[in-house]
This record gives structure tokens, C-alpha cells and sequence, in this order.
């Protein structure tokens, strides 16, 4: 009976995405301009391939991460360190496509589901650790104890909604429509990875435009926008972490807080911007190298592997700004 239920929900679900995506393509698209009642189902469209994009770039992370073979009590920490891990390969996967002239649609598909395939363990790892019932979710730390990390936590949760909200409607400046969306535009539509020396803001690390360019393949640009949120989130669940690490969970919760509350990350979470997947794997390797310095001991000189995915994330971050 419950197996039934399951697979009548995951049926469900499979109708309403297909209908999201028939509506994206065939309605909203063709008549951007025509106001209409079901523009939900164009936002649940744009956060399916958001969804898809991150659980990719998460399943790629995951299993680099059994590669080395590092160990973390905090699921957190895991968690966070994994996603900025994979994003990153992610993006060099997808410019490593365009200089093989592969921006296709089909490719691109390919490319997303490939890691869901070839290592699907690692992917239902990923999917179960989104679970806020399931022993190994990722967010359990953060479960409010005590009336103050209650109301820290209401406020957090009112300014994350608030930011979620703006996000089916994100503000796009002069950055997005000069390089951050209008690059993989033009990357797109020549199905290539080229140099633009004539555009001086276009010679810039690409690893987060590779992002937003899975996401204009599908014609989502508020998928795109939803990636960078996402970083606005990781880097305040990072900003978490190392609280939580060198001061307790009282200044990790009214850390976090005051870091979502600043104006210029509530812009950044609904702008398009770079700059909050550069501040997030900034974090991750605080966290990194924190980790490396506590496995020192007197006789032990620590465990080099965690400066090795130091180094890798300082990489994915220099490639991104």
C-alpha cells in the first residue's frame, strides 16, 4: 500500500513537471508579455531545472568526495564542502563541452544526467540528505534548541521567504544583460565556447556563467537566478558552520541571521550575480582548512588530503571571479 502511494505521488509529480514544461514552452514563451493566471507553473518549471542542475553538480561533488575518502562529523560541513566541490567540476565539465562545440541541447541534457546515471548511489545519497525526516539530512544541526535559537530561526526562515518570493521576479542589472547571462547567450547560439576580445568585461573566469548557461539551455533565466540564490543560501549555511566551529551555536545562529538580514545579500540573492558562489567557496575552504589543522597532532603533521580539496576548491574559486 505505501509502495503504492509513492509511486502514485512520483506520478503526480511527473504529470505536473511535464505540464510545467508543455506551458514554459508553449504558452509562456511565445507571449512573454500576456499577463495569465497560471505563472506558478513557468516558476515550477524554472525550479525543476534549478533543481536538476544542483542535484548533478551535488552528485558529482559527492562522489569526489568518497574519492578522497575524507571524514566530517558535521553532515553540514559534508554537505556544504561536497555542493561547492561539485559545482565547480560541473562548470569545468560544461566549458569543457563548449570547447568541443557540443552546446546542444541534447548534449547538455546528457551532461545533467550523466552523473545521476554513472553514480546514482551517491545520487540518492544526495537526494536522501534533503529529507528533513531522514537520519542523514543535511540541515539536523540546525534544528532550533531553546527559545532563542527559536526566534533566531523564525527570522531567518521570514527573510529566506521573503527572498524566495522575489525570486520569481529577480532584478537584473548592467553586469547580467553586458556578460553573466548574455556570455552563455552568445555561447549558446554559436553551440561553442569562444574568446570575445572585444567585449573587456567578457574575459573573466567563466565557472559560474557555466552554471547559468545549463540553465538558458532549457530557456530558463530565472533558473539561473535561483542558482545564484542557492549560493546566497550555501554561504550563509557556511557562515553557520564556522561559527558553529570557533564560537558555538548562539554566534552561528546570530552570524547567519545578520548575514541574510545585510541589504547587498538580499540584492545579490535575486540579482544574477557571481559574488555569492565566490563568498560561499571562500567559506568552504575556511572550513577545509579548519578540518586539516584539527587533524594535526604533536606527532601527526594532519591529514594532507584535506589540503588537497582545499586547493581544488581555492581553484574553482579563482574560476569563478
Amino acid at each position: 500500500m505505501l509502495l503504492a502511494r509513492r509511486w502514485g505521488l512520483a506520478g503526480g509529480v511527473v504529470v505536473l513537471l511535464v505540464g510545467a514544461a508543455i506551458f514554459h514552452y508553449h504558452y509562456f514563451l511565445p507571449q512573454p508579455g500576456k499577463p495569465t493566471k497560471f505563472y506558478l507553473l513557468d516558476v515550477l518549471f524554472q525550479l525543476a531545472v534549478a533543481a536538476l542542475i544542483a542535484l548533478s553538480a551535488a552528485t558529482v561533488g559527492a562522489r569526489t568526495w568518497r574519492l578522497l575518502g575524507l571524514q566530517l562529523e558535521s553532515r553540514l560541513e559534508r554537505a556544504l564542502l561536497t555542493y561547492g566541490l561539485g559545482t565547480g567540476m560541473l562548470a569545468l565539465a560544461t566549458a569543457a563541452l563548449g570547447l568541443a562545440h557540443g552546446y546542444y541541447l541534447p548534449l547538455i541534457i546528457a551532461l545533467l544526467l550523466a552523473p545521476l546515471l554513472l553514480w546514482s548511489r551517491d545520487g540518492l545519497r544526495v537526494m536522501r540528505a534533503c529529507l528533513p525526516h531522514h537520519p542523514t539530512f543535511a540541515l539536523r544541526e540546525l534544528r532550533p534548541r531553546g527559545m532563542y535559537e527559536s526566534v533566531v530561526a523564525a527570522l531567518v526562515a521570514v527573510v529566506g521567504t521573503l527572498i524566495s518570493e522575489q525570486l520569481s521576479v529577480p532584478y537584473w542589472g548592467f553586469d547580467v544583460f553586458m556578460y553573466h547571462f548574455a556570455l552563455p547567450q552568445r555561447y549558446l547560439a554559436e553551440h561553442m565556447l569562444f574568446g570575445s576580445p572585444g567585449i573587456p568585461q567578457a574575459n573573466l573566469p567563466y565557472n559560474n556563467e557555466m552554471l547559468n548557461l545549463l540553465a538558458l539551455a532549457f530557456q530558463a533565466p530565472v533558473a539561473a537566478a535561483m542558482l545564484q540564490a542557492g549560493f546566497v543560501a550555501a554561504a550563509s549555511l557556511a557562515l553557520f558552520a564556522l561559527g558553529a566551529r570557533f564560537f558555538g551555536r548562539r554566534v552561528a545562529w546570530l552570524g547567519m541571521a545578520l548575514f541574510l538580514l545585510l541589504p547587498l545579500n538580499q540584492y545579490y540573492a535575486t540579482s544574477g550575480l557571481i559574488d555569492a558562489q565566490f563568498a560561499f567557496i571562500a567559506f568552504a575552504i575556511m572550513v577545509a582548512l579548519e578540518a586539516h589543522r584539527q587533524s594535526r597532532t604533536t606527532q601527526n603533521a594532519g591529514d594532507r588530503r584535506w589540503i588537497i580539496l582545499a586547493g581544488m576548491l581555492i581553484g574553482i574559486g579563482l574560476g569563478i571571479k
